[in-house]
Protein backbone atom coordinates (compact mmCIF):
# COMPACT_ATOMS: atom_id res chain seq x y z
CA UNK A 1 0.00 0.00 0.00
CA UNK A 2 3.25 2.40 0.57
CA UNK A 3 4.11 1.63 -2.41
CA UNK A 4 1.29 2.34 -4.38
CA UNK A 5 1.36 5.96 -2.65
CA UNK A 6 4.63 6.60 -3.40
CA UNK A 7 3.72 5.70 -6.91
CA UNK A 8 1.06 8.15 -6.94
CA UNK A 9 2.40 11.05 -5.82
CA UNK A 10 5.53 10.52 -8.03
CA UNK A 11 2.97 10.44 -11.25
CA UNK A 12 1.26 13.44 -9.47
CA UNK A 13 4.42 15.86 -8.61
CA UNK A 14 5.47 15.15 -12.66
CA UNK A 15 2.12 15.80 -14.05
CA UNK A 16 2.58 18.76 -11.88
CA UNK A 17 5.84 19.66 -13.28
CA UNK A 18 5.04 18.99 -16.45
CA UNK A 19 2.19 21.31 -16.40
CA UNK A 20 4.92 23.95 -15.01
CA UNK A 21 6.35 23.35 -17.65
CA UNK A 22 4.47 23.88 -20.48
CA UNK A 23 2.78 26.92 -18.64
CA UNK A 24 6.59 28.52 -18.84
CA UNK A 25 7.03 27.89 -22.25
CA UNK A 26 3.90 28.89 -23.57
CA UNK A 27 4.35 32.27 -21.20
CA UNK A 28 7.95 32.65 -22.90
CA UNK A 29 6.11 31.89 -26.55
CA UNK A 30 2.98 34.41 -25.53
CA UNK A 31 5.33 37.58 -24.68
CA UNK A 32 7.85 36.64 -27.10
CA UNK A 33 11.19 35.89 -25.05
CA UNK A 34 11.57 32.77 -26.76
CA UNK A 35 11.43 33.21 -30.24
CA UNK A 36 13.73 36.58 -29.27
CA UNK A 37 16.35 34.15 -28.36
CA UNK A 38 15.70 31.88 -31.60
CA UNK A 39 16.04 35.15 -33.44
CA UNK A 40 19.37 36.37 -32.26
CA UNK A 41 21.00 32.79 -32.48
CA UNK A 42 19.31 32.68 -36.18
CA UNK A 43 21.59 36.07 -36.20
CA UNK A 44 24.43 34.80 -34.79
CA UNK A 45 25.06 32.00 -37.03
CA UNK A 46 24.23 34.59 -40.05
CA UNK A 47 20.75 32.79 -40.71
CA UNK A 48 19.40 36.33 -40.93
CA UNK A 49 16.20 34.99 -43.20
CA UNK A 50 15.37 32.61 -40.57
CA UNK A 51 15.76 35.34 -37.68
CA UNK A 52 13.17 37.76 -39.55
CA UNK A 53 10.67 35.42 -38.96
CA UNK A 54 11.57 34.59 -35.43
CA UNK A 55 11.82 38.25 -34.49
CA UNK A 56 8.57 39.17 -36.49
CA UNK A 57 6.75 36.65 -33.81
CA UNK A 58 9.32 38.40 -31.09
CA UNK A 59 7.44 41.89 -31.91
CA UNK A 60 4.05 39.96 -32.14
CA UNK A 61 4.27 38.66 -28.89
CA UNK A 62 5.99 42.04 -27.53
CA UNK A 63 5.54 45.12 -29.80
CA UNK A 64 7.26 47.18 -27.11
CA UNK A 65 10.57 44.74 -26.70
CA UNK A 66 13.66 47.20 -27.62
CA UNK A 67 15.85 44.55 -28.26
CA UNK A 68 13.44 42.60 -30.57
CA UNK A 69 12.88 46.16 -32.56
CA UNK A 70 17.21 46.36 -32.65
CA UNK A 71 17.70 42.58 -33.75
CA UNK A 72 14.67 42.98 -36.46
CA UNK A 73 16.73 46.22 -37.69
CA UNK A 74 20.18 43.83 -38.05
CA UNK A 75 17.90 41.27 -39.87
CA UNK A 76 16.29 43.17 -42.49
CA UNK A 77 19.48 45.36 -42.82
CA UNK A 78 21.69 42.01 -43.15
CA UNK A 79 18.91 40.94 -46.04
CA UNK A 80 19.24 44.71 -47.98
CA UNK A 81 15.85 46.24 -46.86
CA UNK A 82 17.46 49.54 -45.71
CA UNK A 83 13.87 51.18 -45.63
CA UNK A 84 12.74 48.49 -43.31
CA UNK A 85 15.75 48.91 -41.30
CA UNK A 86 15.72 52.19 -41.05
CA UNK A 87 12.38 51.98 -39.74
CA UNK A 88 12.64 48.96 -36.36
CA UNK A 89 15.75 51.30 -35.37
CA UNK A 90 13.31 54.69 -35.13
CA UNK A 91 10.84 52.90 -33.50
CA UNK A 92 13.76 51.27 -30.73
CA UNK A 93 14.53 54.90 -30.63
CA UNK A 94 11.09 55.94 -30.10
CA UNK A 95 10.62 52.98 -27.21
CA UNK A 96 13.37 53.73 -25.37
CA UNK A 97 16.51 52.45 -27.08
CA UNK A 98 20.04 54.91 -26.70
CA UNK A 99 21.04 56.05 -29.99
CA UNK A 100 24.72 55.22 -29.09
CA UNK A 101 23.69 51.33 -29.36
CA UNK A 102 21.75 51.66 -32.35
CA UNK A 103 24.36 53.73 -34.55
CA UNK A 104 25.88 51.03 -36.67
CA UNK A 105 22.86 49.67 -37.64
CA UNK A 106 21.16 52.35 -38.22
CA UNK A 107 24.25 53.99 -40.62
CA UNK A 108 24.39 50.74 -42.45
CA UNK A 109 20.58 51.39 -43.20
CA UNK A 110 21.13 54.50 -44.72
CA UNK A 111 23.85 53.24 -46.34
CA UNK A 112 21.25 51.00 -48.47
CA UNK A 113 19.04 53.43 -49.30
CA UNK A 114 21.61 55.39 -50.97
CA UNK A 115 22.91 58.11 -48.44
CA UNK A 116 26.49 57.76 -48.02
CA UNK A 117 27.11 60.93 -46.07
CA UNK A 118 24.56 60.28 -43.86
CA UNK A 119 25.73 57.00 -42.89
CA UNK A 120 29.33 58.16 -42.81
CA UNK A 121 27.73 60.94 -39.79
CA UNK A 122 26.00 58.23 -38.02
CA UNK A 123 28.72 55.77 -37.64
CA UNK A 124 31.36 58.20 -36.75
CA UNK A 125 28.99 60.01 -34.04
CA UNK A 126 31.01 60.80 -30.76
CA UNK A 127 28.68 58.36 -28.61
CA UNK A 128 28.96 55.19 -30.10
CA UNK A 129 28.87 52.32 -27.22
CA UNK A 130 31.98 50.61 -27.11
CA UNK A 131 30.15 47.01 -28.09
CA UNK A 132 29.09 48.68 -31.55
CA UNK A 133 32.41 50.44 -32.68
CA UNK A 134 33.39 47.73 -34.98
CA UNK A 135 30.25 47.78 -36.54
CA UNK A 136 30.27 51.27 -37.03
CA UNK A 137 34.39 51.05 -38.30
CA UNK A 138 33.21 48.60 -41.08
CA UNK A 139 30.18 51.11 -41.71
CA UNK A 140 32.12 53.67 -42.08
CA UNK A 141 34.64 52.20 -44.47
CA UNK A 142 31.92 51.01 -46.93
CA UNK A 143 30.54 54.58 -46.95
CA UNK A 144 33.53 55.54 -47.87
CA UNK A 145 34.09 53.72 -50.83
CA UNK A 146 30.28 54.15 -51.77
CA UNK A 147 31.63 57.90 -51.92
CA UNK A 148 34.46 56.93 -54.23
CA UNK A 149 36.98 57.97 -51.55
CA UNK A 150 39.01 54.66 -51.83
CA UNK A 151 42.22 55.59 -50.19
CA UNK A 152 40.25 56.78 -46.92
CA UNK A 153 38.31 53.66 -47.15
CA UNK A 154 41.63 51.78 -47.48
CA UNK A 155 42.91 53.61 -44.69
CA UNK A 156 39.82 52.91 -42.37
CA UNK A 157 39.76 49.45 -43.23
CA UNK A 158 43.59 49.38 -42.03
CA UNK A 159 43.25 50.52 -38.71
CA UNK A 160 40.24 48.53 -38.32
CA UNK A 161 42.10 45.46 -38.60
CA UNK A 162 45.20 46.83 -36.90
CA UNK A 163 43.06 46.65 -33.87
CA UNK A 164 40.83 43.47 -34.69
CA UNK A 165 43.00 41.11 -36.66
CA UNK A 166 40.82 38.41 -36.22
CA UNK A 167 37.65 40.04 -38.07
CA UNK A 168 36.31 38.20 -40.83
CA UNK A 169 34.14 40.93 -42.02
CA UNK A 170 36.41 43.46 -42.34
CA UNK A 171 38.89 41.35 -44.30
CA UNK A 172 36.20 40.89 -47.04
CA UNK A 173 34.99 44.35 -47.11
CA UNK A 174 39.12 44.67 -47.83
CA UNK A 175 39.21 42.09 -50.62
CA UNK A 176 35.62 43.48 -52.42
CA UNK A 177 38.12 46.93 -52.02
CA UNK A 178 40.69 45.42 -53.40
CA UNK A 179 39.06 43.90 -55.89
CA UNK A 180 37.18 47.13 -56.90
CA UNK A 181 40.21 49.17 -57.37
CA UNK A 182 42.00 46.26 -59.32
CA UNK A 183 44.42 44.96 -57.32
CA UNK A 184 43.07 40.78 -57.55
CA UNK A 185 46.39 39.51 -55.81
CA UNK A 186 45.49 41.60 -53.26
CA UNK A 187 41.89 40.87 -53.05
CA UNK A 188 42.27 37.03 -52.83
CA UNK A 189 44.97 37.61 -49.86
CA UNK A 190 42.29 38.87 -48.08
CA UNK A 191 39.62 36.80 -49.32
CA UNK A 192 41.81 33.37 -48.56
CA UNK A 193 42.51 34.85 -44.91
CA UNK A 194 38.13 35.95 -44.11
CA UNK A 195 38.00 32.07 -44.83
CA UNK A 196 40.79 30.70 -42.89
CA UNK A 197 38.92 32.98 -39.98
CA UNK A 198 35.46 31.74 -40.83
CA UNK A 199 35.58 29.02 -43.02
CA UNK A 200 31.32 28.60 -43.00
CA UNK A 201 30.82 32.22 -43.62
CA UNK A 202 28.54 32.62 -46.72
CA UNK A 203 30.14 36.57 -47.42
CA UNK A 204 33.91 34.96 -47.25
CA UNK A 205 32.61 31.82 -49.63
CA UNK A 206 30.90 34.42 -52.55
CA UNK A 207 34.07 36.26 -52.27
CA UNK A 208 36.46 33.35 -52.77
CA UNK A 209 34.52 32.20 -55.26
CA UNK A 210 34.34 35.16 -57.13
CA UNK A 211 37.66 35.45 -57.64
CA UNK A 212 38.24 32.13 -58.31
CA UNK A 213 36.00 32.89 -61.47
CA UNK A 214 37.98 35.43 -62.46
CA UNK A 215 40.86 33.64 -62.08
CA UNK A 216 40.54 30.54 -63.14
CA UNK A 217 37.30 30.35 -65.13
CA UNK A 218 33.91 29.61 -64.73
CA UNK A 219 34.27 25.65 -64.23
CA UNK A 220 37.03 26.09 -61.50
CA UNK A 221 34.54 28.28 -59.30
CA UNK A 222 31.52 26.45 -59.46
CA UNK A 223 32.82 23.88 -56.37
CA UNK A 224 33.23 26.81 -54.37
CA UNK A 225 29.82 28.08 -55.10
CA UNK A 226 28.23 24.62 -54.03
CA UNK A 227 30.27 24.89 -50.27
CA UNK A 228 28.96 28.77 -50.00
CA UNK A 229 25.45 27.03 -50.41
CA UNK A 230 25.87 23.93 -48.37
CA UNK A 231 27.08 26.58 -45.60
CA UNK A 232 23.94 29.04 -46.18
CA UNK A 233 21.64 27.19 -48.77
CA UNK A 234 19.67 30.54 -48.69
CA UNK A 235 21.92 33.00 -49.34
CA UNK A 236 20.33 34.91 -51.87
CA UNK A 237 23.60 37.24 -53.29
CA UNK A 238 25.39 33.88 -53.40
CA UNK A 239 22.34 32.01 -55.12
CA UNK A 240 22.67 34.95 -57.99
CA UNK A 241 26.33 34.73 -58.80
CA UNK A 242 26.15 31.25 -58.46
CA UNK A 243 23.64 31.47 -61.43
CA UNK A 244 25.16 33.88 -63.22
CA UNK A 245 28.04 31.75 -63.36
CA UNK A 246 26.04 28.93 -64.68
CA UNK A 247 24.86 31.14 -67.42
CA UNK A 248 28.09 32.17 -68.65
CA UNK A 249 29.24 28.70 -68.75
CA UNK A 250 26.10 27.42 -70.83
CA UNK A 251 24.63 25.53 -68.30
CA UNK A 252 21.21 27.13 -68.69
CA UNK A 253 18.86 24.58 -67.05
CA UNK A 254 20.58 24.61 -63.79
CA UNK A 255 20.54 28.35 -64.09
CA UNK A 256 16.96 28.69 -64.60
CA UNK A 257 16.17 26.09 -61.39
CA UNK A 258 18.88 28.82 -59.33
CA UNK A 259 16.76 31.79 -60.63
CA UNK A 260 13.45 30.04 -59.41
CA UNK A 261 14.89 29.29 -56.49
CA UNK A 262 15.94 32.73 -55.66
CA UNK A 263 12.08 33.80 -56.59
CA UNK A 264 11.31 31.68 -54.09
CA UNK A 265 12.99 33.34 -51.76
CA UNK A 266 12.78 36.80 -52.61
CA UNK A 267 9.79 37.31 -54.94
CA UNK A 268 10.61 40.76 -56.05
CA UNK A 269 14.46 40.10 -57.37
CA UNK A 270 15.11 41.69 -60.29
CA UNK A 271 18.80 40.06 -60.78
CA UNK A 272 17.05 36.79 -61.07
CA UNK A 273 14.04 38.23 -63.30
CA UNK A 274 17.03 39.69 -65.43
CA UNK A 275 18.79 36.52 -66.05
CA UNK A 276 15.89 34.49 -66.98
CA UNK A 277 15.32 37.94 -69.33
CA UNK A 278 18.80 36.99 -70.98
CA UNK A 279 18.33 33.70 -71.60
CA UNK A 280 15.12 34.13 -73.05
CA UNK A 281 16.57 36.47 -75.54
CA UNK A 282 19.60 34.26 -76.23
CA UNK A 283 16.84 31.56 -77.16
CA UNK A 284 15.72 34.13 -79.66
CA UNK A 285 12.33 34.45 -77.88
CA UNK A 286 12.06 38.34 -77.66
CA UNK A 287 8.37 38.69 -76.44
CA UNK A 288 9.07 36.75 -73.54
CA UNK A 289 12.68 38.48 -72.86
CA UNK A 290 10.64 41.83 -72.73
CA UNK A 291 7.64 40.31 -70.33
CA UNK A 292 10.58 39.37 -67.91
CA UNK A 293 12.71 42.56 -67.94
CA UNK A 294 9.48 44.49 -67.38
CA UNK A 295 9.14 42.38 -64.06
CA UNK A 296 13.06 44.00 -63.01
CA UNK A 297 10.44 47.23 -62.75
CA UNK A 298 13.12 49.23 -63.38
CA UNK A 299 15.64 48.20 -60.73
CA UNK A 300 18.60 47.63 -62.60
CA UNK A 301 18.15 50.27 -65.91
CA UNK A 302 21.10 51.91 -64.94
CA UNK A 303 23.16 49.36 -65.52
CA UNK A 304 25.24 48.16 -68.45
CA UNK A 305 23.44 44.76 -69.17
CA UNK A 306 19.88 46.11 -68.96
CA UNK A 307 21.68 48.76 -71.36
CA UNK A 308 22.60 45.97 -73.72
CA UNK A 309 19.61 43.90 -73.47
CA UNK A 310 17.01 47.06 -73.93
CA UNK A 311 18.68 48.05 -77.12
CA UNK A 312 19.00 44.23 -78.21
CA UNK A 313 14.93 44.18 -77.83
CA UNK A 314 15.07 47.43 -79.28
CA UNK A 315 16.81 46.79 -82.51
CA UNK A 316 14.27 43.10 -82.86
CA UNK A 317 11.37 45.59 -83.23
CA UNK A 318 12.88 47.58 -85.65
CA UNK A 319 12.70 50.84 -83.86
CA UNK A 320 16.51 52.20 -83.65
CA UNK A 321 15.92 55.55 -82.30
CA UNK A 322 14.97 53.61 -79.22
CA UNK A 323 17.89 51.54 -79.53
CA UNK A 324 20.12 54.42 -80.12
CA UNK A 325 18.45 56.02 -76.22
CA UNK A 326 19.52 52.78 -74.72
CA UNK A 327 23.05 51.88 -76.26
CA UNK A 328 24.31 56.06 -76.15
CA UNK A 329 24.35 56.12 -71.94
CA UNK A 330 27.06 52.45 -72.30
CA UNK A 331 29.10 53.44 -75.11
CA UNK A 332 29.62 56.47 -72.73
CA UNK A 333 30.48 54.66 -70.11
CA UNK A 334 32.66 51.94 -71.88
CA UNK A 335 34.23 53.38 -75.00
CA UNK A 336 36.15 50.07 -75.64
CA UNK A 337 32.70 47.88 -75.75
CA UNK A 338 32.74 46.09 -79.06
CA UNK A 339 29.29 45.04 -78.65
CA UNK A 340 27.43 47.80 -77.57
CA UNK A 341 29.30 50.47 -79.88
CA UNK A 342 28.72 47.75 -83.05
CA UNK A 343 25.01 47.56 -81.89
CA UNK A 344 24.69 51.11 -81.17
CA UNK A 345 26.09 51.93 -84.83
CA UNK A 346 23.55 49.03 -86.01
CA UNK A 347 20.84 51.79 -83.77
CA UNK A 348 21.99 54.73 -86.16
CA UNK A 349 21.95 53.25 -89.73
CA UNK A 350 18.39 51.52 -89.03
CA UNK A 351 17.66 55.17 -88.12
CA UNK A 352 19.10 56.37 -90.62
CA UNK A 353 22.19 58.62 -89.06
CA UNK A 354 24.72 57.10 -90.97
CA UNK A 355 27.10 59.79 -90.12
CA UNK A 356 26.15 58.45 -86.08
CA UNK A 357 26.97 55.35 -87.31
CA UNK A 358 30.44 55.92 -89.19
CA UNK A 359 31.64 57.87 -85.79
CA UNK A 360 31.01 55.20 -83.55
CA UNK A 361 32.38 52.58 -85.70
CA UNK A 362 35.53 54.38 -86.56
CA UNK A 363 37.73 53.53 -83.82
CA UNK A 364 37.34 50.00 -84.76
CA UNK A 365 37.57 49.97 -88.16
CA UNK A 366 40.58 51.57 -87.99
CA UNK A 367 42.15 48.37 -86.16
CA UNK A 368 43.30 46.03 -88.43
CA UNK A 369 41.55 43.11 -86.81
CA UNK A 370 38.24 44.41 -87.32
CA UNK A 371 35.29 41.70 -88.44
CA UNK A 372 33.73 41.75 -91.21
CA UNK A 373 30.24 42.35 -89.85
CA UNK A 374 31.82 45.52 -88.57
CA UNK A 375 33.36 46.75 -91.88
CA UNK A 376 30.17 45.54 -94.17
CA UNK A 377 28.01 47.73 -91.56
CA UNK A 378 30.43 50.95 -92.15
CA UNK A 379 30.50 50.38 -95.59
CA UNK A 380 26.80 51.25 -95.57
CA UNK A 381 27.04 54.08 -93.48
CA UNK A 382 29.70 55.27 -95.74
CA UNK A 383 27.19 54.70 -98.88
CA UNK A 384 24.32 56.69 -97.21
CA UNK A 385 27.22 59.18 -96.75
CA UNK A 386 27.45 59.38 -100.57
CA UNK A 387 31.01 57.51 -100.24
CA UNK A 388 31.11 54.65 -102.40
CA UNK A 389 34.52 54.82 -102.87
CA UNK A 390 35.80 54.15 -98.91
CA UNK A 391 32.88 51.96 -99.08
CA UNK A 392 34.09 49.38 -101.71
CA UNK A 393 37.51 49.71 -100.18
CA UNK A 394 35.67 48.27 -96.46
CA UNK A 395 33.85 45.71 -98.52
CA UNK A 396 37.30 44.36 -99.33
CA UNK A 397 39.14 44.34 -96.29
CA UNK A 398 35.26 42.36 -95.25
CA UNK A 399 35.92 39.84 -98.04
CA UNK A 400 39.30 39.14 -96.59
CA UNK A 401 39.95 40.27 -93.05
CA UNK A 402 43.20 40.40 -91.35
CA UNK A 403 43.03 37.88 -88.17
CA UNK A 404 44.18 38.38 -84.78
CA UNK A 405 45.43 36.19 -82.45
CA UNK A 406 42.49 34.29 -80.64
CA UNK A 407 42.33 35.83 -76.77
CA UNK A 408 41.26 33.93 -74.11
CA UNK A 409 37.67 33.51 -73.12
CA UNK A 410 36.86 35.62 -70.78
CA UNK A 411 33.43 35.66 -68.84
CA UNK A 412 30.59 38.65 -69.28
CA UNK A 413 29.64 39.37 -65.76
CA UNK A 414 25.88 40.14 -64.62
CA UNK A 415 27.56 43.27 -62.33
CA UNK A 416 29.22 44.40 -65.29
CA UNK A 417 28.51 47.89 -64.09
CA UNK A 418 31.52 47.43 -61.42
CA UNK A 419 33.94 46.28 -63.63
CA UNK A 420 35.95 49.29 -65.42
CA UNK A 421 35.82 50.09 -68.97
CA UNK A 422 38.71 48.43 -70.29
CA UNK A 423 37.88 44.89 -69.09
CA UNK A 424 34.83 45.15 -71.21
CA UNK A 425 36.89 44.38 -74.31
CA UNK A 426 34.18 42.28 -77.02
CA UNK A 427 36.42 41.19 -79.95
CA UNK A 428 37.20 37.94 -81.62
CA UNK A 429 37.21 34.92 -79.68
CA UNK A 430 35.87 36.66 -76.51
CA UNK A 431 32.74 35.45 -74.52
CA UNK A 432 29.34 37.61 -75.12
CA UNK A 433 26.84 38.33 -72.55
CA UNK A 434 24.12 38.20 -75.82
CA UNK A 435 25.58 35.65 -78.20
CA UNK A 436 22.79 35.08 -80.26
CA UNK A 437 22.74 38.78 -81.26
CA UNK A 438 25.30 41.03 -79.84
CA UNK A 439 28.22 37.99 -80.45
CA UNK A 440 27.84 38.88 -84.32
CA UNK A 441 28.59 36.70 -86.90
CA UNK A 442 29.20 38.04 -90.90
CA UNK A 443 29.51 35.52 -94.27
CA UNK A 444 33.12 36.18 -95.68
CA UNK A 445 34.84 35.46 -92.20
CA UNK A 446 37.07 32.94 -93.42
CA UNK A 447 38.49 30.15 -91.62
CA UNK A 448 42.20 28.30 -91.95
CA UNK A 449 44.82 29.34 -95.00
CA UNK A 450 44.57 27.16 -97.75
CA UNK A 451 46.56 25.04 -98.71
CA UNK A 452 48.43 26.78 -101.63
CA UNK A 453 48.36 30.25 -103.59
CA UNK A 454 45.98 29.03 -106.13
CA UNK A 455 43.30 28.16 -103.99
CA UNK A 456 43.49 31.63 -101.36
CA UNK A 457 43.02 33.05 -104.30
CA UNK A 458 40.12 31.06 -105.77
CA UNK A 459 38.47 31.43 -102.03
CA UNK A 460 39.76 35.47 -101.95
CA UNK A 461 37.51 36.24 -105.29
CA UNK A 462 35.00 34.43 -104.10
CA UNK A 463 34.25 36.07 -100.87
CA UNK A 464 35.02 39.68 -102.98
CA UNK A 465 32.07 38.44 -105.13
CA UNK A 466 29.52 37.89 -102.20
CA UNK A 467 30.74 41.27 -100.66
CA UNK A 468 30.05 42.88 -103.80
CA UNK A 469 27.17 41.34 -104.49
CA UNK A 470 25.74 42.60 -100.63
CA UNK A 471 26.86 46.11 -102.34
CA UNK A 472 23.32 46.89 -103.87
CA UNK A 473 21.43 45.75 -100.41
CA UNK A 474 21.21 46.20 -96.51
CA UNK A 475 24.84 44.46 -96.54
CA UNK A 476 25.46 41.25 -94.69
CA UNK A 477 23.25 39.27 -92.15
CA UNK A 478 24.25 39.29 -88.39
CA UNK A 479 23.27 35.46 -88.01
CA UNK A 480 23.95 34.04 -91.50
CA UNK A 481 26.08 35.63 -93.51
CA UNK A 482 23.49 36.15 -96.24
CA UNK A 483 22.95 39.25 -98.05
CA UNK A 484 20.23 42.04 -96.64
Amino acid sequence: MTRLRLIILGGIVLALLAVSGLWQWRAHERDGRAALKRGLVALDKGDARAARIELMNAIKGNPRSVAARVAQARALAELGDGAGAQTEVARARTLGASPAQTRAVMAQALLLEGHGQAAMEEAQANDIADGQKLPAARIAARAAMALGDTGRAQAMLADTLARNPNDAESWIDLGRLRLATGDQAGAIGAAERAVALSPNDAKALTLRAELVRSQYGLTASLPWFDRVLKANPDSVPALEQYAATLADAGQAEHMLSLTRRILGLDPGNARAWMMQAVMAARADDYDLARRLLARTQGRLDGEPATRLLRGVLHIEDGNGVLAAQALVPLVEDQPDNRVARTLLARAYYMAGDFASAATILAPIVAQRDADPYVLTLAARAQEGLGDRALADDMLIRAAWPVRARRRLRQPARWDAGRRAAGQQRHGAGEYSLYPSTAQYRAGGGGGAPCGDAEQRQSRRARRMDHSRRCAGGGGTDWRSGACL
